[in-house]
């Protein structure tokens, strides 16, 4: 797509007109003038490091990863 972008973009520049290079092409309008986001920032919650097991004591999850593989073998 980013293709027939580039060649709808010298075709408007060379002075055709947009709509026409666009319904040529099957680009649609709001791909063309799409523009990603810039600097997004990661939405919610940090990633967590550790859990807290049943017996309310702390265990990184590298731990708990290890538990779990060593119980399901």
């Amino acid at each position: 797509m980013e293709e027939k972008i580039k060649l709808a973009r010298e075709f408007i520049e060379g002075g055709h007109p947009q709509d026409t290079v666009l319904r040529h092409l099957m680009i649609p309008r709001s791909t063309y003038y799409y523009k990603p986001p810039q600097g997004i920032k990661s939405k919610g919650r940090p990633v967590s490091s550790h859990t807290m097991k049943k017996d309310q004591t702390w265990a990184t999850n590298e731990e708990v990863i290890f538990d779990i593989k060593e119980n399901t073998e």
